[in-house]
């Protein structure tokens, strides 16, 4: 029991944790996102998502490619070499 209570007590804290990271990472006015090893796109947040509207027209999807679109050729350079 006392395990239990000790499972419930921890998977709540982490529960709150992730909402207080989304919630950071939603209201941030700056775009946000990760990839994986493959340029494929794991989160993002809104600015983001309307960054890409501009560019390509639409937002990502999660774990699409997000270096393999027709952005400007100059911007798709600088971002191959960061990553």
């Amino acid at each position: 029991m006392e395990t239990d209570n000790a499972i419930q007590r921890i998977s709540t804290e982490i529960s709150e944790n992730l909402l207080i990271a989304e919630s950071i990472i939603e209201t941030n006015s700056d775009p946000i996102w990760a990839i994986d090893a493959n340029y494929c796109l794991i989160f993002d947040n809104k600015t983001f998502q309307e960054i890409t509207k501009r560019g390509i027209g639409r937002s990502l999807n999660k774990g699409e490619n997000v270096l393999s679109h027709d952005w400007d050729p100059d911007f798709l350079n600088f971002w191959k070499e960061l990553y």
